[in-house]
């Protein structure tokens, strides 16, 4: 009943009970099946459960569910940096991102935005500066190649199907790297920086606010709605891990694919 040469966007509407989630099923199953279309099912309950053992290629089908304590949960660090945007740039949009989704005011998403730099320059993600934001030794460490970035580099570039240019090697200065080879760099640095990590520095704020009622009230505010993400399976599922899934942030569906701008759609 469908054309694939005209298939692009599907809606399926109706009461509850109708029937909605058996027919998308079906339609992503047969999509696979018969059209060789690649489909990611994001199950946000457990209706498309039937989908972990469909006979489809596992090169074509994935599903990832959403609810904590799935057979297949979808694990992210949605403090990771995506490999086609800027450091900076993901920094402002996930501080945004989580102050919007919590419905927080000014003041909150200025405390999660200091935090959260804090912790990408203590790991080397972004650039920071001596007494703000940390030490000399920790500035200067990230300022170098380090030693299991070089690999790093070699296979971001092996994926991008670049050659020819000059090896790195440990020690080299960043700022005479390519813009590529940088963030590839930063992504993998920020790989370490977690959500649990925001919730604990944002408690050292409030440590530090003393008797100041308002900063108490608008950090207690934040980490009341980012604990959840410490604790049981939403912290495993929001963790640092081998096992998380790479999810890129974009900014424009339409944005030419330039690796100098680093902020295109993926």
């Amino acid at each position: 009943m469908l054309s694939e040469d005209r298939h692009f966007h599907s809606l399926f509407a109706a009461d509850t009970g109708f029937g909605k989630t058996v027919a998308a099923e079906r339609y992503a199953f047969e999509c696979c099946k018969y059209w060789k279309h690649r489909v990611v099912v994001l199950d946000f309950g457990a209706g498309w459960r039937r989908m972990v053992n469909a006979p489809l290629d596992r090169d074509r089908a994935d599903i990832y569910q959403l609810a904590p304590g799935s057979l297949r949960p979808f694990r992210w660090n949605f403090l990771q940096i995506g490999r086609r945007i800027t450091p900076d740039q993901q920094w402002l949009a996930t501080s945004e991102l989580i102050a919007n989704a919590g419905r927080m005011g000014p003041r909150q998403l200025g405390y999660i935005r200091r935090a959260l730099r804090q912790l990408y320059v203590e790991h080397g993600v972004m650039p920071g500066k001596v007494g703000e934001e940390a030490d000399m030794d920790t500035i200067h460490k990230w300022q170098q190649v380090q030693a299991d970035e070089v690999d790093v580099v070699r296979a971001d570039r092996a994926r991008r199907g670049v050659t020819g240019l000059p090896d790195l090697l440990v020690g080299d200065a960043l700022i005479g790297l390519r813009p590529e080879d940088r963030q590839a760099i930063a992504v993998h640095r920020s790989r370490e920086v977690t959500v649990t990590m925001l919730h604990d520095r944002l408690n050292t704020f409030l440590a530090e606010a003393g008797r100041d009622q308002a900063a108490r009230t608008s950090l207690e505010g934040v980490l009341l709605r980012l604990e959840p993400f410490t604790q049981g399976e939403l912290a495993r599922m929001y963790s640092s891990s081998e096992r998380n899934i790479a999810v890129c942030f974009c900014q424009s569906k339409n944005a030419p694919l330039d690796h100098r701008k680093m902020h295109h759609w993926e």
